[in-house]
């Protein structure tokens, strides 16, 4: 059985900020498949109906919406995900002001985007960005503030936030680093963004993209361990008996790293869900779970550029260079001691196969051979 409190089929997130926008994606090519398929598979799907309570003790669970009641499990999976966070400064609540995270607030933002609309971005991160790149696009001005020094700091060496900010430039987007927000300004719809230093940017549209909040509260109201997501082993068990969490809710060993750590990518939600559902599976068989191992991989595209990046270092004390950045096409390696612990590619996603063997290995290889283009990423992968 599979419930969800959005009225929607399961779908991809990822387009709802590129592609959805930009018009060039329908919804209905979002949908992980067809509904047919979940008769087909067996599988009750309940839309519109929400998990408001847990009980651990007796299994059981109370729903509400749609298909209200009691519902008693064998074994539960919580794949909750996690709900934007609101920016918390006066005037958030105008109308203008956007977020992306569903369907909905998708298909409420896309009609505004016309050409020459005045878009003011706050936030640096992928959503923030793809956004920016989405709008631009469309004919719309664009203004991006980040507060960090530079773009997709969190996430990347300072280098490569430097060259998203040349990028964005380079495509007409107005971008405003150690930016302070003081407001935002308009009666009842928005009209501007008021600065620290007290400049006012005009604006039709804000686009809030400041990362996610965990919906952790139907586990920790039943008394189920959390800390920045719900906390689960390499099986993807709670503290609590055959309760599981799986995706950008969980809070998982990320054994690459040796961290315990929140990843809030599609795969992390696709193959974390699907092993730890196979988990599932087994123990109700009485079979041994298998531990979920996976090497951390996301992307993003933004105009003409496809970032792959793989792993999620903790930190690094180099960066080396393979390729001219200058033409677009380059990998970034990430090293840690000597070792290889995250790769950046920039437009060259057929080398992702064999960046996550790298990463996943964490070898010390040879600086000169990791920025030699002759030596072959498939030979890195195998030394």
């Amino acid at each position: 059985m599979l419930i969800g409190d959005e009225a929607e089929p399961p779908y991809e997130r990822p387009p709802l900020s590129k592609d959805v926008l930009t018009g060039a994606t329908p919804i209905e090519k979002t949908y992980l498949g067809p509904l047919e398929q979940y008769a087909e598979f067996k599988i009750d799907l309940w839309t519109g109906t929400r998990a408001d309570k847990l009980d651990v003790a007796g299994h059981k669970l109370t729903l509400s919406g749609k298909h209200g009641g009691e519902l008693i499990y064998k074994k539960l999976l919580i794949v909750t995900g996690g709900r934007v966070r609101h920016l918390p400064t006066k005037g958030a609540e105008l109308d203008g002001v956007h977020y992306i995270r569903t369907i909905d607030d998708s298909l409420s933002l896309k009609p505004k985007l016309v050409a020459g609309a005045k878009v003011v971005v706050i936030g640096g991160g992928f959503i923030g960005l793809e956004t920016a790149a989405s709008a631009k696009k469309l004919g719309c001005e664009v203004t991006i503030l980040e507060m960090q020094p530079t773009l997709l700091g969190r996430v990347c060496d300072k280098w490569v936030g430097d060259w998203y900010v040349a990028l964005h430039r380079k495509n007409g987007a107005n971008v405003i680093t150690q930016a302070v927000i003081d407001g935002i300004e308009g009666d009842s719809k928005v009209t501007g963004v008021r600065l620290g230093d007290g400049t006012v940017l005009p604006a039709d549209i804000v686009v809030v993209g400041i990362g996610i909040i965990p919906n952790v509260e139907l586990a920790t109201d039943a008394g189920i361990a959390a800390s920045n997501g719900i906390t689960v082993d390499e099986f993807g068990h709670t503290s609590a008996a055959d309760v599981y969490a799986a995706g950008d809710v969980a809070n998982i060993p990320v054994h690459v790293h040796g961290i315990q750590a929140r990843l809030e990518t599609w795969a992390n939600a696709q193959n974390g869900g699907m092993a730890v559902a196979a988990n599932m599976v087994a123990e109700l068989k009485g079979d041994a779970p298998k531990p979920f191992v996976d090497t951390p991989w996301f992307w993003s595209d933004q105009y003409d550029v496809n970032l792959q990046i793989v792993g999620v270092p903790a930190g690094w004390d180099k960066v080396v260079t393979r390729g001219n950045p200058d033409s677009g096409k380059f990998l970034l390696f990430y090293l840690h001691a000597g070792k290889v612990v995250a790769i950046n590619l920039f437009n060259m996603g057929r080398e992702a196969r064999f960046a996550k063997q790298i990463v996943q290995a964490g070898k010390s290889l040879p600086e000169a051979d990791l920025a030699n283009e002759t030596v072959k990423m498939m030979d890195l992968a195998k030394a």
